[in-house]
């Protein structure tokens, strides 16, 4: 099944950023508990560095792995194509797991399920979803995320976000299979630019939303 093109394309891609919320959004805290005692010299700001240096690597790296089997003999433009609708899945799960994560980092983790949603599809949608979003919590400043919980208006905000971000996600992958199921070689460069071009548009939704990161942690409550 295609992903991007089949009749349940849209119900299928919500199901999948849903799926990745619930799991996700659960355990952001804990990872971050985890990074911190891994790193316990790390700032705030250099946690964030160091998890955008690890989302950018992985994403833009997917993309021309994948783009390289067209060029494979026997394996070849179906089994590109194939690979390419799983790195959807992919894709989302290493984004919705990045944002999720970096909100816990500044402490702007969204209570509830519907939150953490609609703040994932603001930030995915790069510069479109950040417009959407600050019309949604009624402001045009960055580091709308914080405002993001107390201010959606129930499922209606999440709703036009969902489906801006159905549309605008769809196009942007599909002209990225579309170029890694090209022959010799081209598509593992189009592959890795095609999802360098998603993942710098996550990277700048999240500087959007969530603004400069703190450079101190800020201390436990008593």
């Amino acid at each position: 099944m295609n992903l991007l093109q089949d009749k349940g394309r849209d119900s299928l891609i919500v199901k999948l950023v849903d799926s990745a919320v619930e799991r996700y959004g659960s355990a952001a805290d804990r990872r971050v508990a985890g990074l911190r005692k891994k790193f316990p010299e790390a700032s705030p700001a250099e946690l964030v560095e160091h998890l955008t240096t690890e989302y950018t690597r992985v994403t833009v790296g997917s993309g021309a792995g994948i783009g390289a089997t067209a060029a494979i003999p026997g394996v070849g433009t179906a089994a590109s194509l194939a690979l390419s609708a799983g790195e959807v899945v992919s894709f989302i799960e290493l984004t919705v797991r990045y944002v999720l994560t970096v909100a816990a980092i500044y402490g702007d983790l969204p209570a509830n399920s519907e939150g953490r949603r609609a703040l994932v599809v603001g930030v995915m949608l790069g510069e479109s979803g950040v417009r959407a979003a600050q019309r949604t919590v009624g402001s045009s400043e960055k580091g709308w995320a914080r405002q993001l919980g107390a201010r959606l208006p129930s499922s209606r905000g999440g709703s036009s976000l969902g489906r801006t971000f159905i549309t605008r996600f769809a196009v942007r992958k599909s002209a990225g299979i579309v170029g890694r199921a090209l022959p010799f070689g081209v598509g593992a460069v189009l592959g890795g630019a095609a999802n360098y071009a998603a993942g710098g548009a996550v990277v700048k939704g999240v500087r959007a939303a969530f603004g400069q990161a703190p450079r101190t942690w800020e201390p436990k409550a008593p």
